[in-house]
């Protein structure tokens, strides 16, 4: 190798090592791509629960002061449900039917008190089986 090309070679790799890695989107470039406002994310989840609108308004307090990574991670789920099962009883019912447990009233009851999350992991826990 000559003393040229050696030369030309090291500025190859001088030039390939400065390339900056790609940064990754962080979850607040994320909810104002999709939503514009953390306000209007928030708004979306409350709009996919329902609720009594009293318990709604204190969602809607509890739900502005989570983190953006959660209210997308709740927003994904919340859609999951309505296009698979379109309420939380039909996804009990799923979950009841998946572990042979339909008429069992008391477990019934337990998972009404399960939140969408912990129901969808349960879901995806029994799917695998």
């Amino acid at each position: 190798m000559t003393k040229k090309t050696y030369k030309k070679n090291v500025e190859k790799t001088k030039k390939a090592a400065k390339k900056p890695a790609p940064a990754s989107v962080s979850p607040m470039q994320k909810v104002k791509e999709r939503f514009g406002s953390k306000e209007k994310l928030a708004q979306a989840v409350l709009d996919l629960f329902t609720q009594v609108k009293e318990e709604r308004e204190n969602l809607k307090e509890r739900l502005l002061t989570a983190a953006n990574t959660q209210l997308l991670r709740l927003h994904e789920i919340t859609t999951q449900v309505k296009e698979r099962f379109g309420s939380k009883e039909k996804l009990i019912e799923h979950v009841l039917t998946l572990q042979n447990r339909v008429k069992d009233a008391g477990y019934r009851e337990k998972l009404a008190g399960f939140s969408l999350p912990r129901l969808m992991d349960l879901v995806r826990r029994f799917e695998k089986k």
